[in-house]
């Protein structure tokens, strides 16, 4: 186990010890591919074999800065945001530097690639700190939905609710979970 890992799951297990469960018992990812672009060790995309499709059309890291460029303008003063999808997880962790984020909910619809990002990235201090609130969107109920709304840093935003997808590869093959969630 990845110390990156760990540091992930003991803090996981903290605040959700029922989605830590589910990334212990996975001892791989059998539908998933890493792959490192050129010589960068965190420029990686990740490939869903079955599929064919990569979460990131060109090189990672290049769409990542793009990314974090466009929402640094549109969102940099946003204390609340909702994702659909991690991803490598680096988007995510960057967008911590921005000190008017204050809390960060993702709903990752796979468990594979949750568990690719937790060996990535080491998001424990911010899963600790509940910046970063991550859900399985089966999970989310109404209950669930109204506790995350009425939330002291979320409550005062909520009129500003915009779910983000994350990339291409979750529009494409989740397409209906979104609508579900937006719903809900």
């Amino acid at each position: 186990m990845s110390q990156i890992f760990e540091k992930n799951i003991k803090a996981l297990l903290k605040k959700n010890p029922s989605l830590a469960s589910q990334l212990i018992a996975l001892t791989n990812n059998e539908n998933f591919e890493v792959v490192q672009h050129g010589n960068d060790p965190i420029n990686l995309n990740i490939i869903d074999k079955k599929r064919n499709y990569p979460i990131y059309l060109t090189t990672p890291l290049k769409e990542i800065e793009e990314e974090q460029k466009t929402f640094s303008k549109q969102y940099g003063r946003y204390p609340v945001l909702f994702f659909f999808g991690i991803g490598n997880g680096i988007f995510i962790k960057l967008l911590f530097a921005n000190t008017s984020h204050k809390k960060i909910y993702v709903f990752e619809p796979n468990i594979e690639i949750l568990y690719i990002a937790f060996h990535i990235v080491d998001l424990s201090e911010e899963i600790l700190s509940e910046k970063i609130v991550i859900l399985k969107p089966e999970e989310l109920t109404y209950a669930k939905a109204l506790n995350i709304i009425t939330h002291e840093n979320v409550q005062l935003f909520v009129k500003l609710f915009e779910l983000h997808i994350y990339s291409e590869y979750y529009e494409k093959f989740f397409a209906e979970e979104i609508i579900k969630l937006n719903k809900l």
